[in-house]
């Protein structure tokens, strides 16, 4: 018989299906290896079995790998990044349930992640609290990360594809309000100190706070705030909460200008002001520095001439008019005569009945104002005076310097107003005084000036000669 080996006898074995060994001629310990292996073969499973374990081995690594990933964007959105996909924004806030705004369409609300593609505004808002608000441009997270910025507090972190924005909000206070205008960097005083330009927050720290915004060549805003526990304003300006907190929106007016003014009593002048041909009317007490606006839609020299019932200087044309005449003036003059007599031929005197009588007819002459029934005019460097009593005239400066703008009597001479400068004239000499950069107008109460002086905007000065002390009333 021919001897055979190990393998021979196991092929032997697994092609007949044999339980147990033949008779074969191979030592006892060889015969118990191989009936052993032979068992452990036939009870595997079938080969094609194990391929295909072997097959899923990945696919299963692949789904658990995507399951991961799922689990990283829903709670952190890591995902991969594509400059076409976008990225993720995770937006947060430190109160729950803040709502998110991305140009201006809700979104979500915090915690709340959203793919996005482009540039984008962001606010977060929740009642009670003062809205968040951030922004970012690009398509990418390098360009996006690189131009974020906001005004409020936040804390930023970067995912490999993501952004997370951390928001912090601040509570409404009552003692806190938020200043907002139509042109931006107006300075806003408190009680005399300047808190800031706007847009601007501010915390209250007294019951009584005045309050001015300026801002250069507009017209000044003054008002009060009284804050005991609740907020309130002492005028017109009204206070709104809004998503910013307790909010006051103020629109700014480019400046009027003083053009001429007259005494109604002691304390109170009476100011015509005009701004690109439109009038207005200013009362103006002058001990407790309280200014009122006469709000007219078409405030003009009628009512100018009605709020003061004197003599009434306009373009080169004086209008005397006494208290008898009033209802006939105004019945009359404003119907015809404005249009008739306008001309270039020098300043001239209308009365109620229509007559006309020319001061200077001179077309160089230039009126300044009229004092208690003197005229005062300038005709190139030389001032005059005519006295509509008498008739006659007189020189009061010679050699002026440039266009004399505003002219005022006191108890012991005249200050004009020379190049928007003040001077005062004295034994026939001019003292220019230093402070005042900008007058525009002044007038006179014995021997006190009212200076209307412009700064970034028109402040109102007392001036006491005497004592040579200002006051700034307004």
């Amino acid at each position: 018989m021919k001897k055979c080996n190990q393998n021979d006898y196991a092929n032997f074995l697994l092609e007949k299906d044999l339980k147990k060994l033949p008779n074969i001629p191979i030592s006892q310990t060889s015969k118990d290896k191989i009936l052993s292996n032979v068992l452990k073969t036939r009870h595997h499973k079938p080969r094609y079995l194990g391929n295909i374990l072997e097959v899923l081995k990945p696919v299963t690594f692949a789904a658990s790998l995507i399951i991961f990933l799922l689990f990283l964007n829903s709670n952190f959105g890591l995902m991969p990044q594509s400059a076409i996909d976008g990225f993720y924004i995770n937006f947060e806030s430190d109160v729950e349930a803040a709502e998110v705004f991305l140009n201006d369409e809700l979104i979500g609300v915090t915690p709340f992640s959203e793919k996005v593609k482009g540039a984008g505004n962001i606010t977060i808002s929740k009642e009670g609290y003062i809205q968040w608000s951030g922004k970012f441009r690009g398509s990418t997270l390098d360009v996006a990360i690189d131009s974020f910025e906001s005004p409020d507090k936040y804390s930023l972190y970067r995912g490999s594809n993501s952004i997370r924005i951390i928001a912090e909000l601040t509570e409404v206070r009552k003692d806190t309000i938020y200043f907002e205008t139509d042109v931006a960097n107006a300075t806003v005083k408190v009680n005399g100190q300047v808190q800031g330009v706007t847009p601007l927050s501010i915390k209250l720290t007294s019951i009584h706070n005045e309050i001015e915004i300026t801002k250069e060549n507009r017209e000044k805003i003054s008002f009060e705030i009284v804050y005991d526990g609740e907020l309130r304003t002492v005028g017109e300006e009204i206070i709104e909460l809004t998503n910013k907190g307790y909010q006051i929106n103020f629109k700014t007016e480019p400046l009027y200008y003083p053009t001429q003014s007259s005494w109604l009593g002691e304390n109170e002048l009476a100011v015509l002001e005009i701004r690109d041909g439109q009038y207005r009317g200013k009362l103006l007490n002058i001990d407790l520095g309280k200014v009122e606006i006469i709000n007219q839609d078409e405030f003009n020299q009628r009512d100018y001439l009605n709020l003061t019932k004197e003599n009434l200087v306009f373009d080169q044309r004086i209008f005397q008019i006494s208290d008898g005449e009033m209802d006939q003036y105004k019945r009359e003059y404003f119907t015809s005569v404005d249009e008739r007599l306008v001309n270039d031929q020098g300043i001239y005197i209308i009365n109620a009945k229509n007559q006309t009588n020319y001061i200077e007819n001179n077309p160089d002459a230039k009126l300044i104002t009229i004092i208690k029934g003197n005229v005062y005019y300038q005709i190139d460097n030389t001032l005059y005076k005519h006295d509509l009593n008498s008739n006659k005239k007189e020189i009061i400066l010679s050699k002026v310097e440039g266009e004399v703008k505003s002219l005022a009597k006191t108890n012991t001479g005249f200050a004009v107003v020379i190049n928007n400068k003040l001077f005062i004239l004295d034994n026939g000499s001019l003292k220019e005084h230093q402070y005042f950069k900008k007058v525009e107008h002044i007038a006179a109460r014995e021997n006190q000036l009212i200076v209307f002086n412009l700064e970034d905007y028109i402040t109102i000065w007392t001036y006491d000669l005497e004592k040579e002390s200002m006051l700034k009333i307004y």
